[in-house]
């Protein structure tokens, strides 16, 4: 009866040495929540940008005789401005057509000058920098040695007209473009 007990005894013993090892031992859970991380890279090349306002309408001289020189623009200054979004240095560049009634009637563009200045109440008239005395024409015209710089930054543009002697009668019309382009880039088109 003893060996009975005894048998027993380590029956017992031993279904908790089992029920110890299965308590221990970690097995897996089809519920636990998993992960595995992986990871890479992310890569986005920023374009240069270049964005420019033209403010100050159109570029008025009102009625002039014959023969007149440097007759300011009655609406000067035109401001350039160089907007936030831009990212670049930037160049500015200048060009115009000639100045026609559309009809037979024309002078050239040259006949209209430009001086340029960071500030809207110097009207320039004894500008004697590389920024003074822009000459239209119908190429672009390269302000090399002004950069208009990057965001935020304005130009005012003070606009003169000569008009030649004998010319016809008539308003005159031409178109005047303003080219902001980053510096080293290919020329305005």
């Amino acid at each position: 009866m003893n060996s009975g007990r005894i048998a027993i005894g380590l029956l017992i013993i031993l279904a908790f040495a089992i029920m110890l090892m299965v308590k221990t031992t970690t097995l897996p859970n089809a519920y636990a929540a998993s992960n595995s991380n992986q990871s890479t890279t992310a890569s986005v090349t920023v374009n240069g940008f270049v964005s420019i306002t033209l403010t100050g309408g159109t570029i008025t001289f009102g009625n002039l005789d014959p023969g007149v020189n440097d007759s300011r623009a009655t609406n000067a200054p035109l401001l350039v401005r160089v907007d936030n979004a831009t990212n670049v240095p930037v160049m500015g560049y200048i060009n115009g057509s000639v100045f026609t009634d559309g009809g037979s009637n024309s002078f050239v563009v040259g006949n209209m000058k430009l001086n340029i200045t960071g500030n809207s109440t110097a009207i320039n008239a004894s500008c004697n920098t590389a920024r003074c005395s822009y000459t239209l024409t119908p190429s672009w015209v390269f302000n090399e040695t002004a950069p208009l710089g990057t965001g935020h930054k304005g130009e005012y543009f003070w606009n003169y007209i000569s008009v030649p002697e004998g010319q016809a009668p008539t308003t005159y019309n031409a178109n005047v473009r303003i080219c902001g382009q980053q510096t080293g880039a290919m020329q305005c088109n």
